[in-house]
């Protein structure tokens, strides 16, 4: 299997130079924390769970909309207007990438591309390096990405002009060196924030997931056609019911349930198929309709070694900033932090003591640019205050 595991980015409009995001544990994995790390083969360890905490648009999407857009592109043989990258680079320069890919098999690459805007400003490769070696089973933890300049494969800018004229302007070069390993796809639920699309299953929704989210429903049955295999019928009953519900598709039957309950049955069916195939899940606002006890709970399934044994990881951002009290190790949250661009923090590499919460860390704003600063607060009351009618002031004032 072979997935993105981290990526560098200079040049972007909205983070700082050097800003990096990675999966891989980069602790002590010992003691109680061991089995909160996934063994991904030649001493690489990554995250089974990353909590990401920030001010609003600090970029908490745009941070997961590269990562979704990069696997994509390197892994997934998709042009850039065919991914996320699309609209997550941004910059009226260059945008430079830095990405880490692994193999179980013991292979690691990193893949340097030069993003640039053409005459109709579309975003284009306008340079690429590919590097790539082969550990062994005695591989260290600092051996997984440092590349020496003899590991260099491929350059695009050598490649002959018959290949050149082959390979799109908005595609990547690695597409000829992944081989026939199996990817590890990257599963994004960033849109859904705004829409509340529904992803469900096609034939019974287990029963215990409805009665962990509403224990009033007897039971949600899909009917589907045996040709085509899409839903043609939906029944929902609830208990005491005489007759269940009926529509064509699930959409037909939301409007009886609860938005925290629709919600719950998407997030599981994108855990559940994370899980079952080793994928990276992407969650913004992982809390949106859902209580903090069905949150923590769900995130758990990927926290546990019985049940999260394909090698999946769960990043998410949330305002429950008691979720990243919870976690156990340093290396498994991200802090961002707005100023004239943002920084990202892994909490790991802040010299911070270790009795402080995490959630006073940010709430405090210690590093600053990660809540509103007093300034802007005692603006915005001033100018709420001037703008009430004078009536209104002079009875308040009474």
């Amino acid at each position: 299997m072979i997935k993105l595991v981290s990526f560098e980015i200079s040049g972007h409009a909205l983070f700082e130079d050097g800003t990096k995001f990675s999966i891989q544990a980069i602790g002590q994995n010992n003691g109680t924390t061991a089995n909160r790390v996934i063994d991904y083969g030649h001493a690489l360890y990554l995250n089974r769970t990353i909590g990401v905490v920030g001010v609003n648009a600090s970029g908490k999407s745009t941070l997961f909309n590269l990562f979704d857009g990069l696997s994509a592109f390197y892994l997934e043989d998709q042009s850039i207007d065919q991914t996320a990258l699309q609209y997550s680079l941004r910059g009226a320069d260059n945008v430079t990438v830095i990405a880490d890919i692994a193999a179980t098999s013991g292979m690691r690459y990193q893949i340097q591309t030069v993003f640039a805007q053409d005459e109709d400003g579309q975003w284009v490769v306008a340079a690429e390096e590919i590097y790539r070696k082969k550990l062994g089973i005695s591989a260290r933890k600092k051996d997984q990405f440092d590349f020496k300049t003899s590991q260099l494969v491929q350059k695009r800018s050598d490649l002959s002009a018959e290949v050149s004229a082959m390979l799109s302007p908005k595609d990547s070069s690695f597409r000829a060196f992944k081989g026939g390993e199996k990817i590890s796809e990257v599963i994004s639920m960033v849109s859904e924030v705004d829409t509340n699309r529904v992803m469900t299953f096609i034939d019974v929704t287990p029963m215990s997931l409805i009665q962990y989210l509403d224990d009033s429903i007897e039971y949600l049955h899909y009917k589907t056609d045996k040709k085509t295999r899409r839903v043609i019928d939906v029944q929902l009953k609830f208990k005491g019911q005489n007759e269940p519900y009926v529509a064509p598709t699930f959409q037909g039957i939301m409007h009886y349930l609860s938005s925290g309950t629709v919600r719950g049955i998407t997030l599981f069916y994108q855990m559940y198929n994370a899980i079952r195939f080793g994928a990276t899940l992407l969650i913004d606002e992982v809390e949106l309709h859902i209580n903090k006890r069905i949150v923590e709970d769900f995130i758990s399934f990927f926290q546990n070694p019985r049940i999260n044994i394909a090698k999946a990881s769960l990043v998410y951002s949330t305002h429950y900033l008691e979720l990243i009290d919870d976690s156990e190790r340093k290396d498994e949250n991200y802090i961002l932090a707005r100023r004239e661009r943002t920084h990202v923090y892994r909490y790991s590499d802040l010299d911070i003591r270790g009795d402080l919460k995490k959630s006073e860390v940010f709430k405090s704003n210690y590093i600053g640019g990660t809540a509103p600063s007093d300034e802007h607060l005692a603006a915005l009351k001033k100018e709420l205050a001037e703008k009430m009618p004078f009536e209104v002031s002079l009875r308040a004032a009474k």
